[in-house]
Formats: C-alpha cells, structure tokens, sequence
C-alpha cells in the first residue's frame, strides 16, 4: 500500500515541468553508426543534442560514440545503431525499435534509416513535399527524425513498458509536422509516464519503505 506521504511527493513533483535531481535516472547512451549510414560526426553530435534536449526535463542523459575516448561512469548504459536494416514485418515503416526478454526491455536501440526515409518520401511540410524542400530541410528531418526515435526508444527502456501514449513522446506513430515544427508537447511525457518514472525511482522506494517501516501492506 502506497503511504500519504508519498502520495504526496509523487503528485507534487509529477505536476512539476521537471523530475528533482534526486529522482531523475541517469544514463549514458552510446551511438554507433554503421559504415554504409551516410551520417557524419557533426550530424551525429546534434542527433545527441537533440535527444538530451527532448530528456532533458525527465533524465540525465550523457551521449557518445564509439570512438569518444573519454566517457563518464554511470550505472546504466544503452547502446544505440543506427542501421540500415528494418524490424521484420514493418515493410520498412518503422523508424526504431528495442527488445523485450521476459518483459525486461534490453540495453540496446535500434534506428532504421530505411525507416527514416519512408517517412522522409512520404511526407509532406507546410503545404509542399518534403523532397521538393532544398537538401538542408530534408537533412534537418533526417536529424530529427533518428533523434526522435532514440528519445521514444529510451522513453520504452526507462519506463520498462512497450506501452504507448495518445500524444507525445510514446505516441507509436509520428508525422513529418511533429518531427520538424518540435512543438514542445509533441516531445513531452504523457503525465501517467512521469509518475512512472517517480515511482520506479530510488528516492520513492526508500520514502515508501521507510514510511512503512519496510514491511508490506
């Protein structure tokens, strides 16, 4: 049984923009591209950005690549390909993915570019085909476009669900407006997903327990 005074805390900090240091999970992403994936180290470096920025109200993100000498230690690490291949059975719709062993999802992400350009060759911007938009528009999408995906592959890793939202971040389907406007609510936890995250963190599990004196209910 969840205490009053957790109950408390969960609703004050879910009604916050943000998730308090003490509770935000901290993980280090990895990036690794494939040789025949036609992104280069700065495009890399911004799809990183990107995807710290859309975490950045929930968790404590730190991404590198492969060749990057120098990491931090933490005690959660997720490797992220970006490939040319495709999630059997998606008819190359699909832009990412991350398995499930025994409901636990595993430490890896996967970014189809094949995905990517699905999307890309069938989308359309402010009235217009996203191909007929010079080459800098459609590089932008391709940017945003793998680091959205990331965003919504960690959103499945850190709240250990395959569960998707209406709206948002885990919605399961995304359009060529939502990857290039960025409107903030398009990018956001739905509030269900923020509770989750509060309650799966160490803080609430030593607040609940100690205010139970450890036992169960």
């Amino acid at each position: 049984m969840i205490t009053a005074a957790l109950t408390m805390l969960l609703a004050s900090l879910a009604a916050a923009p943000t998730i308090a240091d003490t509770m935000r999970p901290r993980v280090q992403l990895v990036l690794f591209t494939a040789r025949d994936v036609a992104l280069d180290a700065r495009e890399a470096s911004e799809i990183a950005s990107l995807v710290r920025d859309i975490w950045k109200p929930y968790a404590d993100l730190t991404v590198v690549t492969r060749h990057d000498t120098w990491r931090p230690m933490v005690q959660d690490e997720i490797h992220v390909f970006i490939t040319n291949r495709s999630l059997a059975g998606t008819d190359n719709a699909g832009l990412g993915w991350i398995d499930f062993v025994d409901g636990e999802p595993q430490r890896r992400i996967f970014v189809s570019m094949p995905g990517v350009r699905t999307l890309l060759d069938g989308a359309a911007w402010r009235g217009q085909r996203l191909q007929a938009w010079p080459p800098l528009v459609t590089r932008l999408f391709v940017r945003r476009a793998v680091a959205r995906a990331i965003a919504h592959e960690v959103g499945h890793y850190l709240l250990r669900t395959r569960h998707h939202a209406a709206t948002g971040l885990m919605r399961p389907v995304v359009n060529s407006t939502q990857v290039l406007d960025t409107v903030p609510a398009d990018t956001r936890l739905a509030p269900d997903d923020v509770m989750r995250l509060i309650e799966m963190s160490p803080l609430s599990a030593a607040v609940a327990g100690g205010a139970d004196g450890g036992g169960l209910q």
